[in-house]
């Protein structure tokens, strides 16, 4: 979609370095949900063990790749509502190679029905920044240089033309 101010938007998660919190993490992971196996979708070349998260725009799963030594990664799904969106994340992820941004491992259509559009990216694992600030265990320096991060990835972001659309500490994963 392209803004009030002619600019595209995406969506993409932005990625802080483990280092700085290394501690804090220790061997927590973000939980995967392993109910409702039988309306998972099936996606050619991938194995879904799980739900990792639910948003707008759609499921994004636990998955194997069956393919490239069996990697484990994160399988974002969305019904053809949001194909257009789908296709600017596709854009942006091809677009940016960047350290704090993720990587697009594959994206296609879902043959089954209904249309549906999937994206792999690697699953980083971890928590979420908003993870971290509710956790209260972040000190200032560690606040600051993360923030750097994220603004970091943001501007490798505006650099290509792209604004990202939901950017929140939600959406921003420490791995």
């Amino acid at each position: 979609d392209i803004g009030v101010t002619g600019v595209q938007t995406c969506a993409l998660p932005i990625l802080l370095r483990r280092s700085a919190v290394g501690t804090l993490l220790g061997a927590s992971h973000r939980s995967v949900d392993v109910s409702g196996r039988r309306d998972w979708p099936q996606v050619e070349g991938f194995e879904i063990s799980g739900v990792l998260g639910k948003g707008a725009a759609g499921v994004v799963y636990l998955a194997k790749q069956t393919s490239a030594g069996g990697r484990v990664c994160a399988l974002k799904v969305g019904d053809l509502v949001s194909a257009s969106r789908f296709q600017r994340e596709v854009t942006a992820m091809g677009a940016v190679d960047h350290e704090h941004l993720i990587d697009l491992w594959g994206s296609g259509e879902l043959s089954e029905p209904p249309p549906r559009y999937w994206i792999a990216m690697p699953n980083v694992g971890g928590l979420t920044l908003a993870d971290l600030w509710r956790q209260g265990e972040l000190n200032l320096p560690e606040k600051l240089r993360l923030m750097g991060e994220v603004l970091s990835g943001l501007v490798a972001l505006h650099r290509a033309g792209l604004i990202h659309r939901d950017l929140k500490p939600a959406n921003a994963l420490v791995t």
